[in-house]
């Protein structure tokens, strides 16, 4: 399973890059992080797929 600290990771880079990209568009703390965590999910439940389907 993959560790909680790279998911941390994850999420701060996600979070860090709609702070840079998109300040705008999404404002105050928890609208940034709840879209950070939805994308950040989406491409790590993506990446899980193509790396299973890949090995099996």
């Amino acid at each position: 399973m993959i560790s909680l600290p790279f998911i941390t990771l994850i999420l701060l880079t996600g979070y860090c890059i709609l702070d840079k990209k998109a300040p705008k568009q999404v404002d105050g703390y928890f609208p940034k992080f709840a879209i950070a965590f939805m994308v950040t999910f989406t491409i790590l439940n993506e990446a899980i797929d193509l790396l299973y389907t890949i090995l099996h």
